[in-house]
């Protein structure tokens, strides 16, 4: 049976308490007494927790709404989401460029040639200032058309300035049209392959890389040209393990976008999303530098209390990567600083925040738990995260890993081998699998045998071998980003904790402890 959809639910999570007022008060207005009934089925989604559909039509039977319940939920979901066009109309520029044309159209046919004029000046100050090359031609080829049809205009000068500003548009919008699509191919080949691994997905790889908009900067005339071709680039480059040019090609995606403060003052939203993605990039090249300038950036960002995307972005970014930092320099002990405040958020934003900066956050917290050796609330969290059948890939599979290890610390060799053999299943089922895994996975079968301390140390000083010349393809070592698997060996051989481990190998030369 088809699972119902929870869109309406998360759309109704997501409004702040200004927008549900908005919503009511002009869907009362404009439906009458009908509305009444959708706004008994708003309220009656916005009191649960998490989406339960058939427990909400049981406990509000023979309520109006639940008569041909999905055509009343499509109702609902498209009666919000105009209310939020009205309740923001002037922060889509876009949209204004064609609100002025549409004005200037309504004056040229009425002979008000003046005003017409100063709208369609209007519209393209707006499309210029957005950088929205497919308005602009628009805005210019009606232009166009009115100095072509207007007998007080037969300037061939001006005809011509207008036909030559259409051509460069055009290319500018064929540029946009290719780095959009070039944009999209490697974002998709990217979640497909992760780190190239075969000759055929590192060919695929480099004649993305090869397309001639990504070899000839002089065509990007706009920051979001910019944007996307840095971005491209980076993209392909971590897929190819080349972690310095991705970073380095992040580094000018960023640093374009700060070149327009005012841009990143109307989209502080974005500019958060942009940090955290780039903080993730500075990790996977050791610029710890770069990562902790980043922290103190998304530090800075503004959140309201009545701005909830905003408050959202910086809890998502910002903890996980205090976290990462805290790892970094070996100052694992640190989360249970931040870990009340991580909570106290969290229960505030609940379904608010995105299932994989959910996931993101929590794996390290369980990361540092177990590598404090406080195993029980390591498994607390890891069962939080477990619990949640929307969550998968390698962090789950990196959070089951250490419960296994947590199992085989407690003693309980019969879950943990239960657990070993399900993840073993797993991967057989997976085309591409890291040998570090395989090979981690077969030493945890046979911890539990291991009979006194001389037969450990052997056992784990073969292991560490055998994981070192895995790790030593930059691909493998990848793996350790999620679970650091060497880090558990020398911890077994030292007798000593993870986290003493890792304040070991600390090399971070400078930067301090995130306040």
């Amino acid at each position: 049976m088809k699972k119902p959809s929870d869109e309406l639910f998360r759309l109704i999570r997501s409004l702040s308490p200004s927008e549900k007022r908005y919503f009511k008060v002009v869907t009362a207005h404009r439906e009458g007494e009908p509305a009444n009934s959708y706004h008994k089925l708003f309220d009656a989604i916005d009191e649960q927790e998490h989406y339960d559909e058939a427990a909400l039509l049981a406990q509000h039977k023979g309520q109006k709404f639940t008569r041909n319940f999905s055509m009343v939920k499509k109702y609902l979901t498209e009666s919000i989401i105009k209310s939020l066009c009205s309740f923001y109309p002037a922060k889509h520029r876009d949209i204004d460029v064609f609100e002025k044309l549409h004005a200037a159209k309504l004056m040229d046919e009425k002979g008000l040639f003046s005003l017409r004029d100063k709208l369609i000046k209007s519209a393209r100050s707006i499309a210029t200032g957005s950088e929205n090359v497919a308005a602009l031609l628009h805005v210019v080829r009606v232009e166009s058309i009115n100095r072509f049809s207007s007998v007080r205009d037969n300037n061939p000068e001006e005809h011509r300035r207008l036909y030559d500003e259409q051509q460069e548009l055009l290319a500018m919008l064929r540029t946009d049209i290719d780095l959009s699509y070039l944009h999209g191919l490697s974002h998709a080949l990217l979640k497909q392959i992760g780190t190239a691994r075969s000759d055929e997905e590192r060919n695929e790889l480099w004649n993305l890389l090869d397309q001639p908009v990504l070899r000839d900067q002089s065509q990007l005339k706009t920051l979001i040209h910019q944007q996307m071709f840095h971005n491209i680039r980076s993209r392909c480059f971590h897929a190819l393990g080349d972690y310095a040019q991705s970073h380095h090609h992040f580094r000018l995606c960023v640093e374009a976008y700060e070149s327009k403060p005012e841009v990143v003052e109307k989209n502080p939203v974005f500019y958060g999303r942009l940090l955290h993605n780039f903080a993730n990039c500075c990790i996977n090249a050791d610029e710890w530098d770069d990562h902790y300038a980043t922290i103190r950036k998304l530090r800075a960002l503004p959140a309201p209390d009545n701005d909830r995307r905003m408050r959202k972005v910086k809890f998502e970014s910002l903890y996980i990567h205090e976290l990462h930092r805290y790892w970094a320099l070996g100052e694992v002990e640190a989360v249970y600083e931040i870990l009340p405040q991580i909570e106290a958020v969290f229960a505030e934003q609940g379904a608010a925040i995105e299932a994989q900066m959910y996931l993101q956050l929590f794996h390290q917290v369980v990361k540092h738990l177990f590598a404090l050796q406080d195993y029980e609330a390591a498994l607390d969290y890891a069962h939080r995260l477990l619990d949640d059948d929307k969550l998968h890939g390698p962090l789950i599979f990196s959070v089951r890993i250490i419960m296994i290890l947590i199992h085989q610390e407690l003693r309980n060799f019969d879950v943990a081998d239960s657990s070993i053999r399900s993840l073993r299943r797993q991967l057989r089922k997976q085309d591409a699998v890291p040998q570090v895994e395989v090979c981690f996975l077969k030493a945890c079968a046979k911890v539990g045998g291991l009979s006194d301390r001389e037969e450990e140390l052997s056992f784990f000083r073969k292991l560490k071998a055998e994981l070192e010349a895995i790790i030593s393809d930059p691909q493998e070592a990848q793996t350790l980003n999620y679970f650091d698997f060497t880090a558990w060996v020398d911890a077994r051989i030292q007798g000593v904790s993870i986290a003493e481990v890792i304040k070991q190998r600390s090399s971070i030369k400078s930067g301090t402890k995130p306040a």
